[in-house]
């Protein structure tokens, strides 16, 4: 095992990180440890994301009151190709 340091620019970040999950092979270690996490650059993505997760629980439960069907994509390129067809 090596220990790496990588420093890479704000906007490629999202797509490494991505890229690097799916691979399996890196582990991650959080240099941030000693600060307040409320204070980091990232705080406001992780609570946006936290509100979407909230947003999608509260549709997925007004779709099972309703009995409306939902059908998850197999992956990924599933996902973006729905994507696609909505924004037509």
């Amino acid at each position: 095992m090596r220990l790496y340091q990588l420093t890479v620019p704000k906007d490629d970040a999202w797509n490494i990180m991505n890229d690097f999950g799916d691979i399996g092979l890196a582990q991650f270690i959080d240099l941030n440890r000693e600060e307040v996490p409320y204070s980091l650059p990232y705080t406001t993505v992780i609570k946006s994301c936290e509100d979407a997760e909230r947003k999608l629980s509260s549709l997925l439960d007004q779709c099972n009151k309703f009995s409306v069907k939902v059908t998850p994509p197999a992956d990924i390129e599933g996902f973006l190709n729905q994507l696609k067809k909505i924004k037509e």
